[in-house]
């Protein structure tokens, strides 16, 4: 799922900062981006200095790809805006 999530983000602009090689994605987010996420229910961490704009999402064992596909859905909204 963090693959599919990965590629997904880098389709829409917001390639990860680091190769997705397990469960997590690093990607930085416009704060516009990350505020609409935030007050959509997206839950993920902030990773290092919040200045950077870096977050943390990571899949887990139960991850669905409807889960992945929503927060694609409303990245896409997100950025179109």
């Amino acid at each position: 799922m963090a693959r599919r999530l990965g590629d997904g983000l880098a389709a829409l602009g917001l390639a990860p900062a680091f190769p997705v090689e397990a469960n997590g994605v690093f990607v930085r987010l416009p704060e516009t981006v990350h505020a609409g996420l935030q007050a959509r229910g997206h839950g993920y961490y902030p990773f290092g200095d919040a200045a950077d704009g870096l977050f943390r999402l990571m899949c887990s064992f139960d991850t669905r790809s409807e889960d992945v596909d929503r927060l694609l859905a409303d990245v896409r909204e997100l950025v179109a805006e």
